[in-house]
């Protein structure tokens, strides 16, 4: 159940339903991608980083998560860029 302050009774009537995220946390200046370029391996998290013409795998530290992305602690920097898995959606 919701408790709303303000209701708008020309665009919102009892019985209707609405959709929406509640966020449960918040992390501030953090660095993110999407979770779908990490990769599982025995050793623990794992990107993929272009880097000039290379490709190299990266050991990363992970923190938070959302339905879409995770938070990097370590291993990479702002500005890198990550490959996402075969085959995965935008």
């Amino acid at each position: 159940d919701v408790t709303l302050d303000k209701i708008d009774p020309l665009k919102m009537r009892p019985g209707m339903r609405v959709r929406g995220k509640v966020a449960t946390r918040r992390v501030v200046q953090a660095l993110v991608i999407p979770a779908n370029a990490i990769e599982l391996s025995a050793e623990g998290a794992v990107v993929f980083r272009k880097r000039g013409g290379r490709v190299e795998r990266v050991a990363v530290e992970v923190g938070a998560r959302s339905g879409s992305d995770v938070e990097i602690k370590s291993g990479l920097t702002e500005g890198d860029i990550v490959l996402r898995a075969k085959g995965a959606s935008s």
